[in-house]
């Protein structure tokens, strides 16, 4: 078995192992870390050319107006496919590890698979690319919001990935892509004129909105409640907590931002106008 000396280096750990750490330690102890650097790469390069090829065979004559409007139909189509992929994954990843040993809602902390770690760095590259896109358009301004989400996001999931330790909390945060796919959706069928007041995209808001619930605000809420019992149990570091608390509060709150806005565009402002 590993010293105690190698995992407190590893992940900041105060006390001594309990059982479930112990399980979580032998989860990690022989992962080859190495390669995570070239599968961050990879994913990096995957939505850059996945933008290039948008940029030059799929961008809608109606977003090719202004330079904004072709930016924005790309970067909401790379989004769309992260969502969807990620997704995916999360919510298939969730169910068939649901009886792993700890569970994602017994120990959050030193929850700890493969699926999920490569999982949280894909999401990691798609959100390092993502930031560089916007920068790199020069399109900070518009999307400051969207900008603080991904540093607040690489912060944390740098720090989940470099010391394999709160996958757990990342799974269950990128439960909300499907919901983010959806939303995604959303902004392109405005962009290319779907009608706001047909049945059918009356139905895609509703479901929209439910989605955001179960898959977001629920997910995030779980995460939030867990930080504190974390903390009081004296198995993180100060620094662990201080960042993973400050994190999940700033997640939270622009989701709650985020969530309000949809109520008001879809539902609230629709109202109105149909009045």
């Amino acid at each position: 078995m590993d010293t105690g000396k190698e995992r407190v280096n590893t992940v900041f750990i105060r006390n001594k192992m309990s059982g479930d750490d112990i399980g979580h330690e032998q989860g990690v102890r022989d992962f080859e870390f190495w390669y995570t650097y070239i599968f961050f790469a990879l994913v990096v390069i995957f939505f850059a050319v996945t933008n290039r090829l948008i940029k030059y065979y799929g961008t809608p004559k109606s977003s090719s107006s202004s330079v904004y409007d072709s930016w924005l139909w790309r970067n909401l189509s790379v989004s769309l496919l992260h969502g969807l992929l990620v997704g995916i994954w999360s919510i298939m990843s969730f169910f068939y590890h649901l009886e792993d040993s700890p569970t994602i809602y017994e120990d959050p902390l030193y929850y700890f698979n493969t699926s999920s770690y490569l999982m949280m760095i894909a999401s990691t590259a798609y959100f390092f690319y993502d930031a560089m896109d916007i920068v790199l358009s020069r399109v900070i301004k518009k999307n400051i919001e969207i900008i603080i989400h991904h540093c607040v996001i690489l912060f944390s999931f740098g720090y989940y990935w470099h010391a394999k330790v709160g996958i757990g909390y990342a799974h269950l945060s990128l439960l909300a892509e499907f919901s983010s796919f959806l939303l995604h959706a959303r902004k392109l069928t405005r962009i290319i004129g779907y009608s706001s007041d047909s049945l059918q995209y009356h139905i895609f808001s509703i479901v929209n909105l439910i989605s955001f619930f179960i898959l977001r605000l629920i997910p995030l809420s779980i995460v939030v409640s867990n930080i504190y019992p974390e903390y009081f149990l004296m198995r993180v570091h100060l620094f662990y907590f201080t960042t993973l608390s400050i994190s999940a509060i700033i997640i939270w709150i622009i989701n709650i931002g985020f969530f309000l806005k949809l109520i008001r565009t879809d539902f609230i402002r629709l109202k109105q106008k149909r009045k």
